[in-house]
């Protein structure tokens, strides 16, 4: 069967839901639930709700009587991925996509996932190869190309990690990937390059286009320079938004943030909406 958007779904969903609308979304799902608690799409909608509000536990909680009433959707346990992850349970998280791949192994989104959980617990070479094998399937699957653009980056080929979102060479504009937090993608690989010049265009670009992803955007762009508070002053306005979780699959356990790792700062945030800090 094919699976439809799912929340990890990074960089080839549309924007995160508004707060008021992810609001309307959980309130219809809890009076299908109290007509008849047994539906379980209204239970995927009420976790996919909790997940997007960033009440992580209570998503989890919600995704697990969604599998218990539908233990062959596949749709169900990639989503279930996306709380994990976003919870920094790494191991369980990758238990969750392989158990979606079983029942569906021949999706690129569920691949995808997989290689975003193992960067996040920094299995590097499994995470190339999932991503290479999803672009098997589909060649211009997009965030396959921005996890590979993050496994070169933390694994020190910046150049190929602007390769794959097609900032560098230019060429044709079509080829660059421009999906939720692309800026600050370019401002963290150009930083991982050395190119001042480029990461201060790219934050001069940012702070002109600010958006519902521009505090993904705004972090990054702090942590190209080294102001390492204002980039932890952005993930709370990101996780406070409900936007971060959007672009950020892994906030407490991403080797991209790995410069925050050492600051209270950063710590104290996590632990405020229960999201794990995995050992860098």
């Amino acid at each position: 069967m094919a699976v439809a958007n799912a929340p990890s779904e990074r960089a080839a969903s549309t924007a995160r839901p508004r707060p008021d609308r992810e609001v309307a979304s959980g309130a219809a799902a809890r009076r299908a639930l109290a007509l008849d608690s047994t539906v379980a799409d209204a239970h995927l909608a009420l976790a996919s709700a909790l997940q997007n509000e960033v009440r992580l536990d209570a998503a989890d909680a919600e995704f697990r009587r969604v599998v218990s009433l539908v233990p062959n959707d596949p749709t169900a346990y990639l989503w279930h991925s996306a709380t994990l992850q976003a919870q920094g349970r790494v191991d369980d998280a990758l238990e969750a996509s392989r158990r979606a791949s079983t029942l569906d192994p021949l999706s690129a989104v569920i691949i995808t996932d997989q290689a975003a959980v193992l960067l996040a617990g920094r299995r590097y070479p499994e995470a190339f190869a999932a991503a290479r094998r999803s672009l098997e399937l589909d060649s211009t699957f997009s965030w396959a190309h921005v996890i590979l653009a993050q496994l070169h980056g933390v694994t020190g080929r910046p150049d190929s990690a602007l390769a794959q979102v097609g900032l560098d060479p230019p060429g044709d504009p079509a080829s660059l990937w421009r999906g939720p937090g692309w800026r600050g993608m370019a401002v963290w690989a150009y930083s991982l390059a050395g190119r001042r010049g480029e990461v201060e265009r790219m934050r001069s670009e940012i702070a002109r286009h600010p958006s519902q992803q521009s505090s993904y955007d705004a972090t990054m762009a702090a942590m190209a320079v080294g102001d390492l508070e204002g980039a932890v002053a952005g993930l709370a306005r990101g996780l406070a938004r409900h936007e971060l979780l959007g672009v950020e699959a892994s906030p407490g356990c991403s080797p991209v943030l790995d410069p925050l790792r050492g600051l209270r700062s950063y710590r104290e945030l996590m632990r405020r909406y229960g999201i794990r800090v995995c050992a860098g």
